[in-house]
């Protein structure tokens, strides 16, 4: 019997990872950029109304808008608090996806199936006998054989 296994599942499961992976690195930069905020003391300038630079500002801000219920009223949170909690939030999430990833082996490209099992592609360059593997001469079950 040939299994017929498409390359859409493979292909699936690296666009899947794929996706994950680049999730992870976007939380990872979050993360970081959060950390290096609350160090430079950007948040305690901002909290005081002193200047700080338009990249630190801009980073504070795509944060905010991003997680923007971190920092709403409702939260009842400080500027300082929100990014605490983002980053409490985002290693969660950081931990959860890394469980979910599927193996790094699917970003290499497979070995050849065909010697672990038998494969019916449509690509293979061999001749067949109208999409069947049947012999192309069969006896008649109907034929005498006297």
């Amino acid at each position: 019997m040939y299994i017929k296994r498409g390359r859409d599942n493979v292909s699936d499961k690296q666009e899947e990872n794929k996706r994950i992976t680049e999730a992870l690195e976007d939380m990872v930069s979050t993360k970081s950029k959060i950390k290096d905020l609350i160090d430079k003391g950007v948040i305690d300038r901002v909290n005081r109304g002193l200047p700080v630079s338009h990249k630190d500002f801009k980073s504070l801000e795509d944060i905010k808008k991003e997680y923007d219920s971190y920092f709403d009223e409702d939260s009842g949170n400080t500027v300082k608090e929100g990014l605490e909690e983002v980053a409490e939030y985002l290693e969660e999430e950081i931990t959860s996806l890394s469980r979910k990833k599927p193996s790094q082996d699917l970003n290499t490209p497979l070995e050849d199936e065909s010697k672990k099992r038998k494969i019916d592609d449509s690509t293979d360059n061999k001749p067949s006998s109208s999409g069947t593997d049947l012999p192309v001469e069969m006896p008649s079950i109907f034929e005498d054989t006297d």
